[in-house]
């Protein structure tokens, strides 16, 4: 997976992910362990001196929630890292891929759409995207009721 340039070989419908991961029992004593670990962890990502920091923390809680499928908690993460560096394609395409994998592929289409439009717009990081963007994510490619 490239998490680098922003978009995941894992980009398929929630279906297709029934078998991989972890599934857990949210009203277990696992996850709510987990849970507290894990608003330490983003404490201490929003306890950052500099906001590039802090978004470089929300955003490697991200992507390891992503990479183990917690794809509702990574969600929350990319949220939080896409009001941090609104410029940023990154954090919203990889939104983008959290709600299309949650089966909510309009609300992903709307992450996708601003993703592209920072790209386009030499947010940063547009350089890796747009490329790839321009002919996968174009307005026109987006249009489509098939997506």
């Amino acid at each position: 997976m490239n998490l680098q340039s922003g978009w995941s070989s894992e980009f398929r419908p929630s279906t297709e992910f029934s078998d991989i991961g972890v599934v857990w029992d949210e009203s277990g004593k696992d996850y709510s362990g987990f849970v507290k670990k894990l608003v330490v962890l983003r404490g201490r990502a929003e306890d950052a001196k500099l906001e590039d920091e802090m978004f470089d923390g929300h955003m490697a809680i991200d992507m390891v929630l992503y990479d183990l499928h917690f794809f509702k908690d990574a969600l929350v993460s990319f949220k939080r890292s896409c009001k941090l560096q609104l410029e940023n394609f990154r954090p919203h395409f990889r939104a983008g891929n959290c709600l299309y994998i949650l089966g909510k592929c309009g609300e992903g289409k709307e992450e996708f759409l601003l993703a592209l439009e920072e790209a386009q717009s030499g947010g940063l990081g547009h350089v890796m995207c747009f490329s790839y963007s321009h002919s996968k994510w174009s307005p026109r490619a987006m249009q489509a009721d098939s997506f």
